[in-house]
């Protein structure tokens, strides 16, 4: 059971990846983390600022460097580059058939040139390997 656990989370994690929602789940993070809302109490509160303070883009930037869920988040999308970018043709074929088009794996395979299950083997080597990659996360 944890296997295929992780295996679907792996799945959901390259579909998030493929669709370029990791991408803007980053750039809404960077926003925020540089944009951060205020609560209401603090709205017209005014501070006096020392000169040994950090102005705000200094803490804007600081924000950025230390954000551990950012730091995860571009981790994420890096690595799953990366397996990406590794990829022979046919086995970026098959991922992308699968699962940006929807295709069926009867279509994939045809695309493809393979059997069904030797197609269905070829994904399920792949997302085992980016399992393995992302296994930092866990």
């Amino acid at each position: 059971m944890a296997i295929e656990n992780g295996f679907k989370k792996t799945e959901s994690k390259l579909v998030y990846y493929l669709k370029g929602y990791l991408q803007q789940e980053i750039s809404n993070r960077i926003l925020e983390l540089k944009y951060p809302s205020r609560p209401a109490d603090e709205i017209n509160v005014k501070v006096q600022s020392s000169k040994g303070s950090a102005s705000p883009q200094e803490k804007s930037v600081t924000n950025l460097l230390i954000d551990h869920d950012l730091a995860i988040l571009k981790r994420r999308q890096l690595t799953i580059s990366n397996f990406l970018h590794n990829l022979s043709d046919v086995e970026y074929e098959i991922l992308s058939q699968y699962y940006l088009k929807r295709k069926s794996w009867r279509d994939v395979a045809q695309a493809v040139n393979y059997s069904e299950r030797h197609t269905r083997r070829i994904r399920n080597e792949l997302i085992a390997e980016l399992t393995s990659l992302l296994a930092w996360e866990n």
